[in-house]
């Protein structure tokens, strides 16, 4: 008579699984019982994936591991159910095992919850975050693209005094003449282009305060 195959998870996940490009792998590793004793031998292994700890429908799988070696108990193998069951919700991980070729599968329980590794997945998933998700004032200015927080002004006069973060766009007649701030913060920026017809020019009342980037006079 077969003695009853037991499983106890010694750890659910432990990491992905290292490599030049991420995929959607990771390593799971744990501890193979027969009649309460450590098992050694080779056995085959399905993994599927679930919502719930008992009951429910399969989200992924089930993910075959043929011949996987097991000495004293311990195993390790790979499993990839892919980025689309990882949407942030608790997964479990239901085992079933059989002697290498042959026999029927035994499904193992309980289900092993898997833990928080596999959600990076996710976070390679998200192409991008809502504006109702970002909460206001927590993005700073040296966090965004140069540019992105500036006010675009369409001007003819003769006699600007520039404000920071302004793009300015000259279109006067006449000369225009931009004065820049004389204080700045790290990351402010003021662009002046355009096709003033006598050019424009721009001044500031420190040297060095303004870095100038571009230019179109």
């Amino acid at each position: 008579m077969k003695r009853p195959i037991l499983f106890l998870a010694l750890a659910a996940v432990l990491s992905l699984t290292a490599r030049a490009a991420p995929g959607d792998a990771f390593t799971y590793q744990g501890q193979l019982k027969q009649s309460g004793a450590p098992a050694t031998g080779n056995y085959d292994l399905e993994f599927r994936l679930y919502a719930a700890a008992s009951g429910g429908t399969a989200l992924a799988g089930p993910v075959t591991v043929p011949n996987v070696s097991v000495s004293a108990g311990l195993f390790q193998t790979q499993l990839d159910f892919g980025q689309a069951p990882f949407g942030g919700a608790q997964r479990w991980l239901e085992i079933a095992v059989r002697p290498a070729g042959s026999g029927a599968y035994t499904t193992l329980t309980p289900r092993q919850e898997l833990t928080a590794t596999p959600y990076a997945l996710r976070a390679k998933a998200v192409d991008s975050v809502p504006a109702s998700a970002i909460p206001a004032g927590s993005i700073t200015a040296d966090k965004l693209a140069h540019g992105a927080t500036a006010t675009t002004v369409n001007t003819s006069a003769a006699s600007i005094a520039a404000t920071a973060n302004t793009i300015y766009t000259a279109s006067g007649s006449t000369a225009q003449a931009f004065t820049l701030p004389d204080t700045a913060n790290t990351g402010d920026t003021i662009e002046i282009s355009g096709t003033s017809t006598a050019g424009w020019s721009a001044s500031r009342l420190f040297p060095n305060l303004w870095t100038p980037r571009e230019s179109n006079r």
